[in-house]
C-alpha cells in the first residue's frame, strides 16, 4: 500500500437514505477538495462544518480535518450529501477524476493504524463495532477500542521484558548483576500466565457474542411450544391455536436475548405421528435438536406426573445442554418436576427463562461485561503460544536452568503477545485482517 496516494470512498451503505458520506484521506485532499467544491475556502478551519456546492451534483456540507488530528491522521475531507446511490457514485467519480484513487478496503482503518491512531487489536475492533448486532456487543466492542484488550496483552508483555531484561543483564554483567532465576522469577511469571488464562477464558465468550446461538423447542403436541417462542421473541411469529399438531415444520426467529443474538426455532410436537406429514417433522424437530446449542423442553405444568411422551423428550440428545421449561402454570402448577416456571400466555416466569438462557450459555465463564474482551481467533493463537513458551520457561525453572534457554522462550512468548497489538506482526497478517473490512471503512 502506497501511503503517499490520497484516497477516497464512500462510507455510508450504498442505498437510499437521507445522508451520504463521502472520505477523502491523504496529503492531496484539500487541493482535490478545492477542485470539486465551488466555494471551498483558501484557508479552513479545522472541524468546521461548511456549506458548499458540488456543481451537477449536490449542496453539501463538509469538514476539514487537519493531519494528525483525523481518523487516518492524514488530512481528511468529509463530505456529506443527500443519500440516494447517483449523487454519492457521481461525487465519488469527480473525486478520483481530479486525483483521488479508490481506497481499498478497510483501507482508512488500515492508514489509521499505520499512522499510529490505534493498534492492531483496536483496529479489529472497528470491525467488530460496525458489524455489531446487539447492543451490548456494541458496548464490548467499543472498550476494546478504547484499548482494554491492548492495555490488558501489554501489561503482561511488559512485565516479561522487564524479566527478560534482568536476565540478560545478568548474563552481560554476571560480576555485578546477581542471577534472577530464583522463586520469585517463577511466580512472576506464573502471575503472568494466570492473566493469559483469564483472557483466553473469554474466547468462548466472544463466539456467542458474535456468532450468537441456536436453541431448540421440544414438547409434545399442544404444550405451548408456539406460545414460548412467540413470548420469547415478543411478537405473533408462530401459529397458536388449541388443536395439537399445528407445528409441522421448523418455524425460526432470531432475537437480542441480553444481548446475545439467539436463533430459536420452534418445532412439530413429539408423539406417535398421525400421518406421514406429521412424521417428516417430528424427524426434523429431532434433527434439529442434534444440531441445536442448546434444547428447550417444554411440559406441562398443570398436568400430574410426567407421561411418556415427556419422557421421551426429556431423554432426546442428552450430550446437548438443556432448560426444562414447566409451562402454563396460569392452569396449575403440580410442582411434580423441577424447571422453569412459565406462563407463555401471561408472560410470568419469561424474564427468567431469558437469564436462565443468557446463564447456560455463558456457563463456566466466570465474565462480566465489566470484564468481557471479544477475542478473535488469532487473538486466541497468540495468546496460546505465549502461554506454551511460557510453560518451557516455568519447566526450566524447575530445574537448573540456562539462562540463555529462558532468553529465548521469553522472546517467544513477548513477540506472540506483541502480535495482538501490532507490535510485531507481519505484513501478511496486517492484509488478512483488513480485507475484511467493507470499502470505505
Amino acid at each position: 500500500m502506497d501511503l503517499d496516494d490520497t484516497i477516497a470512498a464512500i462510507v455510508t451503505p450504498i442505498g437510499l437514505g437521507g445522508v451520504g458520506i463521502l472520505r477523502i484521506s491523504g496529503d492531496e485532499s484539500t487541493a482535490i477538495a478545492d477542485r470539486i467544491i465551488s466555494n471551498f475556502p483558501s484557508n479552513p478551519t479545522e472541524r468546521y462544518l461548511y456549506n458548499g456546492t458540488i456543481p451537477g451534483t449536490d449542496e453539501i456540507l463538509f469538514a476539514v480535518f487537519k493531519s494528525p488530528k483525523s481518523y487516518t491522521g492524514e488530512d481528511v475531507v468529509e463530505i456529506n450529501c443527500h443519500g440516494g446511490n447517483a449523487i454519492v457514485k457521481k461525487i465519488l467519480a469527480k473525486i478520483i477524476a481530479n486525483g483521488a484513487r479508490q481506497a481499498d478496503p478497510g483501507e482508512f482503518t488500515k492508514r489509521a493504524y499505520l499512522n499510529g491512531k490505534m493498534d492492531l487489536a483496536q483496529a479489529e475492533a472497528v470491525l467488530d463495532l460496525v458489524s455489531a448486532s446487539t447492543s451490548r456487543l456494541v458496548d464490548v466492542a467499543f472498550g476494546q477500542l478504547k484499548g482494554v484488550l491492548s492495555e490488558a496483552v501489554d501489561s503482561c508483555r511488559s512485565d516479561l521484558l522487564s524479566i527478560l531484561a534482568e536476565i540478560e543483564a545478568s548474563l552481560d554483567f554476571s560480576d555485578e548483576v546477581s542471577s534472577p532465576l530464583g522463586q520469585d522469577t517463577k511466580k512472576r511469571i506464573s502471575e503472568v500466565l494466570n492473566r493469559i488464562d483469564a483472557l483466553l477464558a473469554s474466547r468462548k465468550t466472544s463466539v456467542v457474542l458474535r456468532n450468537g446461538a441456536t436453541a431448540v423447542i421440544l414438547g409434545k403436541p399442544n404444550v405451548g411450544k408456539s406460545s414460548l417462542l412467540n413470548a420469547l421473541i415478543g411478537e405473533n411469529r408462530a401459529i397458536v391455536t388449541d388443536i395439537p399438531g399445528t407445528t409441522r415444520d421448523v418455524v425460526g426467529e432470531t432475537v437480542d436475548l441480553l444481548g446475545i443474538p439467539l436463533r430459536i426455532l420452534d418445532t412439530a410436537g413429539i408423539r406417535s405421528a398421525e400421518g406421514k406429514i406429521e412424521q417428516l417433522g417430528i424427524d426434523r424437530a429431532r434433527n434439529e435438536a442434534q444440531k441445536a446449542d442448546f434444547i428447550i423442553k417444554v411440559l406441562d405444568a398443570s398436568e400430574g406426573e410426567p407421561l411418556n411422551e415427556d419422557r421421551e423428550i426429556l431423554a432426546i440428545s442428552p450430550e446437548t445442554r438443556s432448560l426444562i421449561v414447566m409451562n402454563k402454570v396460569d392452569l396449575g402448577d403440580n410442582q411434580k418436576m423441577s424447571g422453569i416456571r412459565v406462563s407463555a400466555l401471561t408472560g410470568q416466569g419469561v424474564e427468567e427463562l431469558k437469564q436462565a438462557i443468557n446463564n447456560l450459555l455463558l456457563k463456566d465463564t466466570n465474565l462480566t461485561d465489566g470484564n468481557l474482551l471479544l477475542l478473535a481467533s488469532r487473538h486466541e493463537e497468540c495468546l496460546l503460544r505465549a502461554k506454551d513458551a511460557l510453560g518451557r520457561v516455568l519447566s526450566l525453572l524447575g530445574g537448573t536452568p540456562e539462562p540463555e534457554l529462558l532468553a529465548i522462550d521469553l522472546k517467544a512468548a513477548i513477540v506472540s503477545l506483541g502480535e495482538i497489538s501490532g507490535v510485531e506482526v507481519s505484513e501478511e497478517v496486517i492484509d488478512r485482517i483488513f480485507a475484511e473490512f467493507c470499502v470505505g471503512k
